[in-house]
Formats: C-alpha cells, structure tokens, sequence
C-alpha cells in the first residue's frame, strides 16, 4: 500500500465519510439536510473538493483549475437535479437526470479525472464522484424509492458466500491459468490486509457497482423494480434502487 501515508489516509476517511453516512443513516441525513434553505443544501457539496486539496497539495501537484473542477462539479450536480425535481414532481424523469448519471458513469468509468490526482491515490477520486451522485440524488432529488444501504443482513452474509464459493470455483482456475492470477505465498499482517479490503470495497467496488446499477436503472423512465448489487466476495450488500429502474438484474 505504498503512499498510504498519514496525509492520504486522512483524505481518505473524508471521502468516505459521505459514503458510510448515505449508507447507514442515510434518510436521517436526508431528513437533515432538507430543513436547510435551498442555496446552501445546493453549495454544500462543495466541500467534497477537500480530499482533493489535500492529497494534491501534500503531493506538490495542486492545480487551480481541478481545484475548481471538483469544487464546483458536485455543486451542478446538486443544481441540476435540484432543477429536475422542481420539474418532476411526479418523478417520472428528466433528461437532467440521465445527464447526471450518464456524466458520473463516464467520468467514472473512463477514469477523466484519474490522472490529476497521485497514481496510487486516483481511487480516493471515484469516491468523491460518487458522495456527489449520492448527495445530489438522495438529498436533492430526493425521489421515492431511491436508496443506498450499507447495513448486512443475514440473508445477504448467505448470498454473498454462495457466491463467492461459486465464482472462486471458476475464476480463481481461470486466472491462474491464463497468468491473470499468481500466487505469493507469504503472510500479510493483519492490520494491512484490512486495510487493503477497505481501500478496494469502498475505494473500487462501491463507486463501479453503485454507477453501474445506476446506468442500468437508467433504462427505462416509469419502472420501479428494486436494482440491487452486491459484491460476492465482501459478503455484504449495496442496495441501490431508483424510479429507472427496468430489471432487478445485477448490474
């Protein structure tokens, strides 16, 4: 985990931030939020700028402008689906909506903004991208049936481990023998191999799989089925579920 030093790891845990509170007590925040006047419920999530600040600027590769890209990026985000829902009251959709998820996805997926932050710290950056589509999408639109859910239920302790055990069947075999996959036999202590399942749930499989369902759930404007990943090898559950929604297939 080279550059996990103490500045970093300081980012990290507010980057994360936002993501914990959406997903353990996200309609008490919602609730919250929502008695502030609207001008400052929009600006808040200017402060999602500050993960980068400090990682740039420990690094000596602060720059002005990306300051400003992620200052104010979660801010029109919030603006627009403000707009949508000022539109929308009957939450059947709005291009704003697909502008947004379809804008985070891109960003996401073909990592835009990656390359502005240190190399071994650019996952700090899909966690930020993703506070802003949460924030604006379960504070500011708040559309009925919308959800993020972080808190494991048996069931899905059940699932999980089905799955991983099916998956490590077929995978673990394949990627050793097309070289994706080697093995290092020695021990990794505890406390960085934690760390490490940390930094990839929350810092790699959360932000793809939350905007994946997304996208998905983006198919269609009037369905309401549940869209709901979960991550086999954490053997917990990201619940994501939208008015969008056109299958409950995992996504």
């Amino acid at each position: 985990m080279e550059g996990w030093t103490t500045i970093p790891i300081a980012a990290m845990a507010l980057a994360l931030l936002p993501m914990l509170l959406f997903g353990f007590a996200g309609e008490w925040v919602s609730r919250r939020i929502e008695r502030w006047p609207t001008a400052w419920r929009i600006a808040l999530p200017a402060v999602l700028c500050i993960p980068y600040v400090i990682v740039t600027v420990s690094a000596r590769s602060f720059r002005w402008e990306w300051f400003a890209v992620y200052a104010l990026l979660p801010v029109v985000v919030a603006g627009l689906l403000h707009v949508a829902r000022v539109r929308d009251a009957r939450e059947v959709g709005t291009a704003l909506d697909y502008l947004v998820v379809f804008g985070l996805a891109l960003i996401v997926d073909l990592r835009w903004f990656a390359g502005t932050w240190p190399r071994h710290l650019s996952a700090i950056n899909k966690a930020v991208l993703l506070d802003a589509g949460l924030y604006g999408f379960q504070v500011i639109r708040g559309l009925s049936g919308i959800g993020y859910d972080l808190r494991v239920r048996t069931t899905d302790l059940r699932t999980g481990l089905r799955e991983l055990a099916l998956y490590a069947l077929i995978a673990i075999p394949l990627g050793l023998a097309l070289g994706f996959l080697k093995l290092k036999l020695h021990w990794q202590k505890p406390g960085m191999a934690v760390f490490a399942w940390v930094v990839t749930f929350f810092f790699v499989a959360v932000p793809e799989e939350a905007v994946g369902c997304r996208t998905c759930s983006s198919a269609a404007w009037d369905a309401r089925p549940r869209c709901s990943s979960r991550r086999s090898s954490s053997a917990s559950r990201i619940s994501i579920s939208g008015p969008y929604s056109s299958t409950g297939a995992m996504c």
